[in-house]
């Protein structure tokens, strides 16, 4: 597990409001993809490769960024494989849902 120092939980809030509108743009793509894959099929491998960025960036989010146990991470990790962009707006947390995030993640350190 990561130390308490490792973490930036100042520069937290802001990035989290930056994954938030990365989530939306998304979300707003993985309508109009969905859409699109009816229409051409044949540009699948574009929709597909574009999902997987979207992903991969959510998914280093939470490695690299939030003050999460490893249990935790592999949790969510596997949720958003399964349940893709509905998963995401589950586990994105807002201020208050961060502040104890952050508070339960010092208490384990310090048990530790």
């Amino acid at each position: 597990m990561k130390k308490t120092t490792d973490y930036n939980f100042e520069k937290l809030p802001n990035e989290l409001k930056a994954v938030r509108i990365v989530l939306k743009l998304y979300t707003i793509l993985s309508i109009a993809s969905f859409l699109f894959f009816f229409l051409f099929l044949k540009k699948f491998e574009l929709i597909i490769g574009i999902n997987y960025l979207f992903v991969f960036f959510f998914l280093s989010f939470i490695w690299f960024k939030l003050p999460m146990t490893t249990y935790d991470k592999v949790g969510e990790t596997i949720l958003i494989t399964i349940f893709g962009v509905f998963a995401l707006w589950m586990w994105i947390p807002d201020q208050e849902s961060l502040q104890k995030m952050i508070e339960e993640y010092k208490i384990k350190e310090n048990n530790e």
